[in-house]
């Protein structure tokens, strides 16, 4: 909150003056490293040249204006065209997104991107705009943008995480909420405290590992997540987290599968809560 940003410093300093107010000076604001004061050191030679603080104002103002425009139109254009998936993936709807301005598109996309590559920084705006511009003339059927990888299908374009670069394994405790490759929540806790015939509680005495899906647990999660697994694109299925302990595969929150024979009492969950999320968006 910066409810004085667009009074002039003069008159806030004069102000405070005259009711004998002290105040405290920002030390950054006369550091050149920023932009903004470089600017300002500029100001009296743009004033002189016609170019007043008066018109920044204005079309600083005339461009918030624009920008929330534009952030309108990106938030109604998601809202219409992707569905997300708890997997972590979305399916934008082809016709919409061609028949948007390209500037909202290329936003659109790119918003898109880093909600699912787990991003915290925008997807770089040219770079989505190329991305669109293969898919919409045929050149590619599937490309790569912000660690994310574009598959058009049919109507639709299939946007998931890219297999590359995902979280090397980690070593956890019960107990753990982490956020996994800026995607996923990861909670890992006890609930009753189930007992073996050994009178240890199940899975304390294994090590357990956060991972990617790898591929020889394919065999399992086909057998026991069934549809579930099925269901998911096979463009997705390795870019998600699984659970092993000493006697291997262990749990797949995301497709709602644990082994339950050994380790009733341990509860793994895995909730798509991305960095940048996608409010507007359905889930479908």
């Amino acid at each position: 909150m910066r409810p004085l940003l667009a009074e002039q410093p003069a008159a806030l300093r004069h102000w405070l003056k005259v009711r004998g107010q002290s105040w405290i000076e920002d030390p950054s604001n006369r550091d050149p490293r920023y932009a903004r004061n470089r600017l300002r050191v500029l100001l009296p030679a743009l004033g002189e040249a016609g170019l007043t603080v008066a018109m920044l104002e204005r079309a600083t103002a005339r461009m918030a204006e624009a920008r929330a425009a534009l952030d309108d139109a990106v938030a109604a254009l998601i809202a219409r065209s992707c569905q997300l998936h708890p997997a972590g993936y979305v399916r934008l709807t082809w016709a919409a997104l061609m028949a948007a301005a390209p500037e909202v598109a290329a936003q659109t996309l790119a918003r898109v991107v880093t909600a699912v590559g787990g991003g915290s920084r925008p997807c770089d705006r040219e770079r989505a705009c190329r991305a669109l511009a293969a898919l919409s003339d045929g050149k590619a059927v599937s490309t790569t943008l912000g660690r994310c990888r574009l598959l058009a299908q049919g109507e639709t374009v299939l946007v998931c995480r890219e297999t590359r670069r995902l979280p090397i394994p980690i070593r956890i405790e019960a107990g753990t909420r982490l956020l996994w490759d800026g995607r996923f929540r990861i909670a890992v806790r006890y609930e009753d405290r189930a007992m073996t015939r050994d009178g240890a509680t199940p899975g304390q005495q294994s090590r357990l590992i956060l991972r990617p899906v790898a591929a020889n647990d394919v065999r399992t999660l086909q057998e026991s997540a069934g549809n579930r697994w099925a269901a998911l694109p096979p463009a997705v299925r390795f870019t998600l987290p699984v659970l092993e302990d000493d006697a291997g595969l262990l749990a797949a929150p995301v497709v709602g599968w644990q082994r339950f024979e050994t380790i009733q009492s341990l509860v793994v969950e895995a909730l798509w809560s991305p960095v940048s999320g996608l409010p507007e968006a359905g889930i479908s």
